[in-house]
């Protein structure tokens, strides 16, 4: 069994079609679609919608009038749960791996959605608390062009996920095969994570954001003495250890920070495929056959850390652990566009 440890939350994405385009679109039945508490956003973008074309000309206009925009549909709105933790449990369920989801939603429509929404993938939500808040919820709103009109965020459950819950599932932790953890979980929780499990399992830790990765920096925390195995993005990397990372003997440097600091296995991911591995002993880079040279692989990293997580419940050899990961990856990144 693996343990998953972090926050996750939803993205609505409402795209804005042409207004008085395709008049069968009623509004007001797709703000039913939207969470209640974004249903203001969602009747400020449409304001903002039809301002933006009246800026731009319904006849005249710099994009010809309404003929040379043809959207496929009207309104759309999309919804997908996000996070680091939520992706690789989901990711690990998929390869066939039991996952248990340690994690908080909140008492609301979203926190229901995100527990049917893991049982459905084979993640085993028994870990999952329901507490008073709000389940985290980002809406986007995007006008006819795909152009970024408004974002609001809503929800931070983040900081209540404290040493004490935890340790109330301290069983299902050294119990583990191995635990991953990503940095949606307050400083002093992933300190204490690592203080008290890190010689009982094997702590698989993936900041997944830039904000994550500030939380473990070297010069200010000792989270990651515990952890056996990292899995930054290289700019991640160069937030946590507070130095560029731009070649292979930068990467080694890095890495032997992380290795001084009690981390057992590094693996640096860089953006396009490919990833750098070291142990202190043994180091290589390992890329895919397709090197994406400027497209934005989002999910690529998850997709690698599971892999990487999977490898470390196997007790697999480090170089073993990464190849494996290198080619799940390079599989996932085989149907993505490569352009500017």
């Amino acid at each position: 069994m693996i343990a998953v440890i972090g926050i996750a939350g939803a993205k609505v994405k409402v795209k804005l079609g042409i207004p008085e385009k395709k008049p069968e679109v009623h509004e007001h039945e797709l703000i039913q679609d939207v969470p209640p508490e974004m249903s203001y956003a969602y009747e400020e973008a449409m304001r903002s919608r039809d301002e933006l074309w009246d800026g731009v000309g319904r006849e005249q206009g710099v994009f010809g009038g309404y003929d040379s925009v043809e959207p496929e549909n009207g309104d759309e709105i999309t919804t997908e749960f996000r996070g680091t933790a939520y992706k690789v449990a989901c990711h690990l369920a998929e390869a066939g791996e039991k996952v248990k989801f340690i994690s908080l939603a909140g008492k609301d429509l979203m926190g229901d959605a995100l527990s049917c929404d893991l049982e459905e993938r084979g993640v085993d939500t028994s870990c999952l608390r329901k507490v008073e808040g709000k389940t985290p919820v980002e809406v986007q709103v995007v006008n006819f062009l795909n152009d970024l009109q408004f974002s609001r965020a809503d929800g931070v459950l983040g900081d209540s996920l404290t040493p004490e819950i935890i340790d109330e599932y301290s069983e299902v932790l050294t119990g583990a095969s191995a635990v991953m953890v990503d940095g949606t979980l307050p400083e002093r929780t992933l300190q204490h994570i690592s203080d008290v499990y890190g010689g009982k399992t094997k702590i698989v830790f993936d900041p997944g954001t830039l904000g994550g990765a500030e939380k473990v920096k070297l010069r200010k925390s000792d989270a990651l003495s515990g952890m056996y195995c990292i899995v930054p993005g290289r700019m991640e990397a160069e937030t946590m250890c507070g130095r560029s990372i731009l070649g292979r003997d930068k990467l080694a440097e890095a890495a032997g920070l992380f290795i001084d600091k009690g981390v057992k296995m590094t693996v640096i991911t860089m953006k396009g495929g490919g990833l750098y591995y070291s142990t202190g002993e043994e180091e290589n880079i390992i890329k895919p056959e397709r090197v994406l040279g400027f497209a934005e692989p989002e999910g690529a990293g998850d997709v690698l850390t599971a892999a990487v997580v999977r490898g470390v419940a196997q007790k697999l050899a480090p170089g073993e652990i990464c190849s494996r990961a290198m080619e799940v990856t390079a599989d996932y990144l085989k149907d993505i566009k490569d352009e500017f």
